[in-house]
This record gives structure tokens, C-alpha cells and sequence, in this order.
């Protein structure tokens, strides 16, 4: 829920808790994710009157693209290495 959630409100720039019908689903599900995400530090907010309007910040999860680029490099090399000694052995 959470990930279509983001997927969905990655290309909005802003988005009220109001603004929820294609969520289908109830306003104190979606209170509990707006607080999960904030927690994470993936949302900011800003008051507009009675709303609050909130907006991906993607920084947050800089830490974990760069582990993930790591981890991509490492297997790449290490599958690398073993498909030159799978060669090496068969020759």
C-alpha cells in the first residue's frame, strides 16, 4: 500500500490527505501511512489553512540508493570473476 501510495504521490508535487478517493481506502488508514512516511522522513508538510498539504522528499533515501549501487557493483564484478573462472576451468 505504502509503495503504490508513493508511486502515486512521486508526481504530485503536493497532496492533501483530502485528496484520497483513488487510495480507496479510510481517512485514519491513510493517517497511518502519512505517519509512517513522515517517520522515514520521506514526506514534509506545510499548512494551508485546515489542510496539510505534504510532498515526497526523495533525500531520505539516498542512503539506501547508494547501498543498492554498491551491492549492484559488488555482484557485478563478483559474477564477472566467476564466469571468467567457469571459462577458464572448461578451456
Amino acid at each position: 500500500m505504502r509503495r503504490v501510495w508513493k508511486q502515486r504521490i512521486t508526481f504530485l508535487p503536493e497532496l492533501t490527505v483530502f485528496s484520497r478517493p483513488w487510495l480507496n481506502v479510510s481517512q485514519p488508514a491513510v493517517s497511518q501511512h502519512i505517519a509512517v512516511l513522515r517517520k522515514a522522513g520521506l514526506l514534509t508538510e506545510r499548512k494551508m489553512g485546515r489542510s496539510t498539504l505534504y510532498r515526497v522528499d526523495t533525500r531520505a533515501l539516498a542512503p539506501l540508493v547508494d547501498w543498492i549501487a554498491r551491492q549492484d557493483r559488488f555482484w557485478r564484478s563478483a559474477m564477472r570473476r566467476l564466469d571468467d573462472k567457469l571459462k577458464e576451468i572448461n578451456e
